[in-house]
């Protein structure tokens, strides 16, 4: 059948019209699922967002937490007493970040500089210079910071007092210990007691014609006294006139006894007084005209020089000018 249009430009309209509703419906439906998923987008983005807040959150907070623990001691007046000097400082610099929001991080920055004032006067002179200069508390502390490696209590620049300079001449010498020169002269003192022993002993077994050279010699040869100790010595022993009455008769009962020796006088018992002769003979066994002859042999060697005392590096001092 053929079909009849009796008004083809109104159909055309009209199926037109009918086409253009279909496709506003498809764009409606279509643009419902865009603002779903954007929606949803959206809501992920946002829980993703508060996760990470959270997570930012509990991290500033352990943060905090973690420098209050190092600030939060200078806030107990018995602690900062006792702290030194880099105990404050990092309780410093662990409240700093937080005293412009926290009242006791600030309290804890103002405590730890009085310390660090008494601590160091000079370096934190030279903070405060920075701080009224117009510095933050960083920044002054850092330009400090070289001028904590330096002793903390300065001279003030003041002139120093006028002194009146050493010359030549004067007499000022280098001051010792007086138990060191205390010492030497015990040790001389013992030295020549020693050596007038032996001359002694040597004027009781020998010939009493001896003279200063052959003591002089007897005492090179037998001892290693030094040569000063040895001329002491032999000048106090000439210049002495005469011995005590106990000691010249022991002297002459030593002169008529045979001398024994060690040896042959046998075992001793402990505690029996011994003779000038004995001790004598155990302390000097030659015989002063053998010793004499020997030292003709044998010609002595140099006699020892005594070697100052060396003086104590940490108790000497020059005298202040």
């Amino acid at each position: 059948m053929t079909e009849q249009h009796p008004d083809p430009v109104n159909e055309g309209l009209a199926h037109s019209g009918q086409r253009i509703v279909q496709l506003l419906a498809l764009a409606t439906v279509a643009r419902q699922a865009y603002q779903r998923r954007l929606h949803r987008l959206q809501h992920a983005q946002r829980t993703r967002q508060l996760a990470a807040e959270r997570q930012a959150e509990q991290a500033r907070r352990a943060l905090f937490e973690q420098a209050r623990s190092r600030w939060a001691p200078a806030l107990d007046p018995t602690w900062l007493r006792q702290a030194d000097l880099l105990r404050v400082a990092e309780a410093w610099s662990a409240a700093l970040p937080y005293s412009p929001h926290h009242a006791a991080a600030a309290s804890a920055v103002d405590k730890c500089e009085e310390r660090l004032r008494r601590l160091h006067p000079h370096a934190m002179d030279h903070y405060d210079r920075f701080r009224d200069s117009g510095l933050s508390h960083l920044e002054a502390m850092r330009e400090a910071a070289p001028f904590f490696s330096r002793d903390p209590n300065v001279r003030t620049g003041e002139p120093a007092a006028n002194r009146q300079s050493l010359t030549e001449g004067t007499g000022a010498q280098w001051t010792s210990s007086e138990q060191d020169q205390g010492l030497a002269e015990r040790q001389d003192h013992r030295l020549e007691q020693q050596a007038l022993r032996i001359i002694n002993e040597l004027k009781t077994q020998g010939p009493e014609d001896l003279t200063p050279e052959d003591l002089r010699i007897a005492l090179e040869t037998a001892t290693n006294l030094p040569g000063r100790i040895i001329t002491r010595a032999v000048q106090q022993a000439t210049r002495t006139t005469g011995e005590a009455d106990g000691t010249a008769s022991a002297s002459a009962e030593a002169n008529h006894r045979p001398q024994t020796t060690a040896a042959q006088a046998g075992p001793r018992t402990p505690g029996a007084a011994r003779t000038p002769a004995e001790v004598a003979a155990d302390d000097f066994p030659y015989d002063i005209r053998e010793a004499i002859s020997l030292a003709a042999q044998n010609p002595p060697e140099p006699p020892a020089t005594g070697r100052a005392p060396q003086p104590n590096r940490t108790r000497h001092h020059r005298p202040s000018r």
